[in-house]
């Protein structure tokens, strides 16, 4: 189902959808802090899995603890925006994101 229009990204990587990445936020507060190397997000139809490197995992866990985000409340549907920012292109918020099915 689509919820919105469709952006084009440049591809950075031909052997798969890789664009460069400038900040990652969650409730507006930054994950990837001053840039000191490039980053890249690779779009993956196939899966909803998203990784990153522990360090910055870290510190997506303390933003996340910082805003007084719990484990039951992203079970709950509370989970807090986050964003994908890109350079001169849309960025892709995601409310939501976390769906929990007991079945």
């Amino acid at each position: 189902k689509n919820y919105g229009s469709i952006n084009w990204y440049p591809v950075s990587e031909p052997k798969y959808w890789e664009t460069p990445l400038k900040d990652v936020t969650i409730q507006g507060k930054s994950i990837l802090g001053e840039k000191t190397r490039n980053f890249s997000a690779v779009f993956d139809t196939g899966t909803s899995i998203l990784t990153t490197p522990s360090k910055y995992l870290s510190i997506a866990k303390s933003v996340l603890e910082d805003i007084g985000i719990t484990c039951q409340m992203i079970q709950a549907g509370q989970g807090p925006k986050i964003c994908y920012h890109f350079d001169k292109k849309a960025d892709i918020c995601i409310d939501n994101w976390f769906m929990f099915d007991d079945d």
